[in-house]
């Protein structure tokens, strides 16, 4: 039975030569799940001499459970990685074989790849090199905890779907065959948690425009969490030319702890009260992910105009970072 036993599960790691250092850092982080007999790991530097590396990496990237993407400029650039590797992983991913997990190694422009929609790691898919963690260990602490998670969810999965067969008089897929198991397909619509989702947004929202606009020698970056939100100032020259405070809970028509509102202002003096846009989130069937259905009252639209809109993590962030980029524009010419 797979709920009295754990289920080893092969991860394979799909990473650039030039990211070798992360990624051997990143396995010596997954050690303790390899002693607790949760995970063996494979990468090319596994293949023995003599073998034929391109049949081995296909072999192990089919039999694989787990499939860890390490995301960087340079692995979206080798065409192996992008154009093989990704593309039988998120083959897999779909057909439910396997759970890919994008890593995101370094900055780089990647929520438009295939595996743009997947929930990345680390948290907030903030890259390990970034300037949100203290140092590379805290980024790859947090990757293992993820991979854990993801670990543990696919056990409890399993486990039901033994259940099931111990009921109905079957045998487990599991129990009856020897070799590795397709996994059972991962409804994410099912599992959707717009708590959990609130923060991710806010974490998204925060990490993304601090990275634009520490680029910039004329511009600061400030953001605070405090009691139910988060403050966002962007400065130029000392000067704050626009503030953003994002509240978890929704203000507006039929508002809920586990939706979103935002106020904003342009100088120092943001709002006293009021917010500028609310919304919620939820599982649009039609797209397959998680949407944004947003009132807004002049954060990306003209004042009052009422809309109602739906976006997704990366179209909202466009749309916002227009708004902003049009007030630093402004900014920056006197």
């Amino acid at each position: 039975m797979v709920s009295k036993l754990k289920k080893n599960f092969e991860v394979f790691f799909s990473y650039s030569h030039k990211d070798q250092a992360l990624r051997d850092q990143l396995e010596t982080q997954l050690s303790l799940l390899k002693r607790e007999g949760l995970i063996s790991s494979w990468h090319d530097h596994k293949i023995g001499a003599g073998d034929e590396w391109a049949k081995e990496i296909d072999v192990h990237l089919n039999t694989a459970q787990i499939i860890l993407l390490l995301v960087s400029a340079d692995f979206i650039a080798s065409e192996y990685c992008y154009e093989i590797e990704v593309s039988r992983a998120m083959e897999r991913h779909k057909l439910g074989e396997a759970r890919v997990i994008p890593i995101i190694l370094r900055p780089c422009d990647w929520h438009n790849a295939p595996f743009g929609k997947l929930q990345a790691l680390p948290t907030g898919g903030k890259p390990v090199s970034g300037r949100s963690w203290h140092n590379s260990d805290e980024a790859l602490y947090d990757v293992a905890k993820g991979i854990r998670k993801a670990i543990e969810e696919l056990h409890t999965s399993m486990a039901s779907t033994d259940v099931d067969n111990d009921v109905s008089g079957g045998f487990s897929k599991i129990e009856s065959i020897e070799e590795k198991p397709a996994l059972p397909k991962i409804k994410l619509n099912k599992s959707f948690n717009p708590y959990r989702t609130r923060d991710e947004w806010i974490d998204y929202i925060t990490s993304n425009l601090q990275e634009a606009i520490e680029g910039e020698a004329s511009l600061d970056f400030y953001a605070e969490d405090l009691e139910g939100h988060k403050q966002i100032r962007i400065l130029h020259n000392q000067n704050t030319i626009y503030a953003l405070d994002i509240y978890k809970s929704s203000m507006g028509r039929g508002g809920s702890d586990d939706g979103l509102s935002f106020s904003y202002a342009i100088g120092r003096n943001a709002y006293s009260h009021g917010f500028n846009a609310s919304g919620h989130f939820k599982w649009d069937t039609g797209k397959d992910l998680v949407v944004l259905e947003l009132l807004d009252l002049s954060l990306l639209s003209s004042f009052n105009s009422g809309n109602t809109n739906l976006y997704t993590k990366e179209e909202f962030l466009q749309a916002l970072w227009g708004q902003i980029r049009s007030v630093i524009e402004k900014s920056t010419r006197w």
